[in-house]
């Protein structure tokens, strides 16, 4: 009993060596070397071959593998061939008598002795008739296209002297020409796509040696009833599996009357927002848009289409869409940011990893505003905070891929609102805001007279009983009889219950007053002024009066990073608009004077300059003014 079993194991045994012994020198030859397991050796790849000629193809291994069965398939209507066991083999492959001229393929597929599936390298042979045909005739005698980049084919024909008919869109001796690329263009396969209104010919030639036969295809391209712009969307190179940044398309709606866009629709690695079929109907010149994002799914070369369809077109309209997809980089990593709070301007630098060594298309977004860095490594970036940006979450995108968001938080003052008045012999002047005021704003009071004397200021109130003080002045100029003052008051808002005006009262009426008035938000109290008053000779040209210097504040060196400057002027002349790094707030309709302001980002000494010219018709004289600035520091110092 027992030496039967060990014959029994041992048989087993042997029947289990011998097949693994063979899978082995299965595999070891198929990877012999790289060699081909299966190879098509005649004819070459390009040989011509007439319709209706049996062809001679020869197989061979290669890589010395032994095969159940081996055959040829051709692609349609050429088929399969019968099979052969060894190799090398010579198959006979029967060309159809009634085959299109044109490119076929071969490939030689077969079944290894060990049950594996192979495959040669395909090869392409040229099927095209030896004599020359006698005419060309197209399937249509003209193309007509109604919209941007509708395509449209035809099927050209050869008749030969003894009678045959074939087809020869395809052949290798045939080419394809626009007359006007233009209007419309023609691939090497004969398609037809638009391109503008207007008409052209598609010229078809086919050509053997030096003689040439040819016949022209008219094509004639509406006028749109549907427009885009642009016409094709080009984006550029996109990490595969990320998503680009959006391209918009415009479709205008240009057939005079009502339409509506029935369908839009993105085609391979494209995809499309848009809001053409909510907005539907479009009236007559009416628009709408579509968002177009590439996503790759492979590196390379990737094409598609943004079809569309409406109610005014049987054709689609399409628009090419190309991008090239790219090896997806690894994602950025954000470790730190320092500092982690700042204004406009602040330097910050973001620590981390997979930045890339150099910017390149990579950005860096502070909650959404772009921003634009000093420095880039691909662990540390150098960049400002943007002008527009607001709390939020800073990123860094490399190659379409998003890092980790960390918050950062923009310091930030807003001009929120402002106005001015001006009034003769009145003990008090008032003006109003035309919002209501948010509680933590500041108010800033800019006070002028203009007199014989110096007017004097008893009271600053509003209607919501707000605390004001002196953040610089009075400062006075004298010239004759005439009396320039102007004093900046301030106050933080901190009751806003009803709708805010601001008096002033004077302890006697003022020849004339003038009363600016601004709001606010982001500003703490005053962290320095500067206040200036001089007389400027009107210089003669041969255009009239001029003056060559500006209003000037004086200076003042500012305790902190970050500060509003404010200036005001009060002058005799005209002032025609803020200085360099300014902004225009209030320019006042009586006298031309201004309220200005700028954001510094660093201390420093700073000043204020106002642009002065003589008034219309002034023919001598000089410009008399009182400019002071005010540094307001931010609401969190």
């Amino acid at each position: 009993m027992i030496d039967k079993d060990k014959r029994v194991r041992g048989a087993v045994l042997e029947v289990l060596t011998s097949t693994l012994l063979a899978v082995l020198i299965s595999s070891t030859a198929l990877a012999r070397q790289g060699q081909a397991p299966l190879q098509i050796t005649a004819p070459t790849s390009g040989a011509i071959v007439s319709p209706g000629q049996t062809l001679s193809v020869t197989v061979g291994s290669p890589a010395g593998l032994t095969f159940a069965q081996v055959d040829v398939i051709g692609e349609f209507p050429i088929g399969l061939t019968t099979s052969a066991t060894s190799l090398p083999a010579q198959f006979s492959v029967t060309i159809p008598s009634n085959i299109a001229c044109g490119p076929r393929m071969l490939t030689a597929e077969g079944t290894t002795t060990s049950g594996q599936n192979v495959e040669s390298v395909s090869i392409m042979i040229d099927v095209e008739r030896s004599d020359f045909p006698q005419s060309l005739t197209a399937s249509t005698s003209a193309l007509t296209l109604e919209s941007q980049g509708q395509q449209a084919s035809f099927v050209l024909l050869a008749t030969y002297a003894d009678g045959t008919i074939l087809r020869a869109t395809e052949s290798s001796y045939v080419t394809f020409a626009s007359s006007n690329g233009a209007v419309a263009t023609v691939d090497a396969t004969g398609i037809v796509t638009a391109v503008a209104s207007g008409d052209a010919f598609i010229n078809v030639a086919y050509t053997r040696g030096s003689v040439t036969l040819q016949i022209p295809i008219p094509v004639s391209v509406q006028f749109p009833m549907l427009t885009a712009s642009p016409s094709s969307l080009t984006f550029p190179s996109q990490g595969v599996g990320t998503v680009s940044s959006s391209q918009q398309v415009t479709l205008n709606n240009a057939s005079g009357g009502t339409m509506n866009v029935l369908s839009v629709a993105a085609t391979s690695d494209f995809s499309e927002t848009d809001n053409c079929i909510a907005s539907s109907p479009l009236g007559a010149n009416g628009s709408c848009a579509v968002n177009v994002t590439f996503s790759p799914t492979a590196t390379g070369s990737r094409t598609g289409n943004l079809n569309i369809a409406n109610s005014a077109n049987i054709g689609l309209m399409s628009i090419a869409l190309i991008g090239t997809g790219t090896a997806a980089p690894p994602t950025p990593n954000i470790t730190s940011l320092s500092p982690t709070s700042g204004s406009v301007g602040t330097s910050v630098t973001i620590s981390g990893a997979n930045f890339g060594s150099t910017q390149g298309a990579s950005t860096v977004t502070f909650n959404g505003t772009t921003a634009t860095p000093a420095s880039w490594s691909a662990t540390r970036i150098v960049v400002a905070v943007p002008t527009g940006a607001t709390t939020g979450n800073v990123l860094v995108t490399v190659g379409g891929v998003a890092s980790n968001g960390v918050n950062f938080a923009v310091n930030s003052f807003v001009y929120v609102q402002g106005n001015s008045v001006s009034q003769t012999s009145a003990t008090t002047i008032t003006a109003s805001f035309a919002s209501l005021e948010t509680a933590s704003d500041l108010n800033v009071v800019v006070i002028a007279c203009y007199d014989s004397v110096a007017c004097q200021i008893t009271a600053v109130t509003d209607t919501n009983l707000n605390t004001y003080a002196v953040a610089v002045g009075p400062t006075t100029f004298t010239s004759g009889t005439t009396t320039l003052l102007q004093a900046i008051y301030y106050s933080n808002v901190t009751n806003n219950g009803k709708g805010n005006a601001v008096t002033v009262t004077f302890k006697k009426a003022p020849g004339n007053a003038e009363l600016r008035i601004a709001d606010y938000s982001g500003l703490g109290s005053v962290d320095v002024s500067a206040a200036y008053a001089a007389s400027i000779p009107f210089t003669p040209t041969n255009n009239g009066p001029m003056l060559t210097k500006p209003a000037f504040s004086g200076f003042a060196t500012t305790a902190y990073a970050h500060d509003l400057l404010v200036a005001a002027d009060t002058t005799n002349v005209v002032t025609t608009g803020a200085g360099p790094g300014f902004t225009t707030r209030i320019i006042t309709p009586s006298n031309s004077n201004l309220l200005e302001d700028e954001e510094v980002t660093t201390t420093g000494t700073y000043s204020a300059t106002a642009p002065l010219q003589p008034p219309p018709g002034t023919t001598s004289g000089s410009a008399l003014y009182v400019m002071q600035m005010v540094a307001f520091r931010a609401a969190a110092h």
